[in-house]
């Protein structure tokens, strides 16, 4: 059976969402608070977590992103009454993997954790290159020149997307299918937010993240290409000034 753990503050909030997985024969452990919800995710095994945003003791996205600072790779989804874009941004730089905003559906929360859960399984000791990045798809890993950039669960996920398909563009709802498996359960709003933060991690050395939007298609994964001088040669900037 399918383990989910309920962090909800709300007592009768928390007591309709596990009565209405429970009806749909998941398996759930509740609780109240941050500080407990932490616990039980850093010592026991869950394969999908439910977590508010508002609780007590310490708030849904320090919990979430406490949890990924030790490793957890657990998929999260969180409840909040927030719609500020600049919320989201902010979950999802902590680890959050989607969004579902109070008030919501039975309907709505079942289908957006069935799509965390039916995520693709990635293929054993691949190795992607391109240009400087490279994606270690068993440990979950980008490197830019060797040095690790800390991507959420979700934004690997549509980082991989984009570079196994480096140079074609994607469409949204191609990305949507590709990453959450099923284009309904999420929003343009949730992949535009994700690519905003993963454009702030993944801007290197040229201060230019190789993720480009193309206005009116989606989005691709582009290295650019080095400047040439007039003679043809790479042109290579030696000025150490300011």
């Amino acid at each position: 059976m399918v383990k989910v753990l309920v962090v909800e503050d709300d007592v009768e909030m928390s007591e309709m969402i596990g009565n209405w997985l429970a009806e749909e024969h998941y398996t759930v452990n509740t609780c109240h608070s941050g500080k407990e919800g932490l616990e039980l995710m850093r010592f026991y095994k869950f394969d999908v977590v439910v977590l508010d945003w508002e609780l007590p003791e310490i708030i849904g996205v320090d919990v979430c992103r406490e949890f990924r600072s030790k490793g957890g790779g657990t998929p999260i989804l969180m409840l909040t009454a927030r719609k500020n874009i600049a919320d989201k941004e902010r979950g999802f730089e902590a680890g959050v993997d989607d969004y579902l905003t109070k008030p919501f559906d039975r309907v709505e929360l079942s289908a957006r954790l069935r799509s965390l859960l039916r995520r693709p399984p990635t293929a054993i000791g691949t190795t992607i290159r391109k240009g400087n990045f490279e994606v270690d798809t068993v440990a979950y890993r980008v490197t830019y020149k060797g040095k690790e950039i800390q991507l959420s669960p979700l934004e690997f996920r549509v980082f991989e997307a984009l570079i196994k398909s480096a140079g074609q563009v994607l469409s949204p709802d191609g990305i949507i299918a590709k990453v959450w498996g099923d284009s309904g359960t999420a929003s343009l709003e949730t992949l535009r937010s994700c690519v905003k933060t993963m454009r702030k991690k993944t801007a290197m050395d040229s201060e230019i993240s190789p993720i480009k939007t193309v206005h009116g298609q989606g989005y691709v994964f582009e290295i650019p290409e080095p400047a040439k001088a007039e003679n043809g040669s790479s042109r290579i900037n030696n000025s150490t000034g300011g």
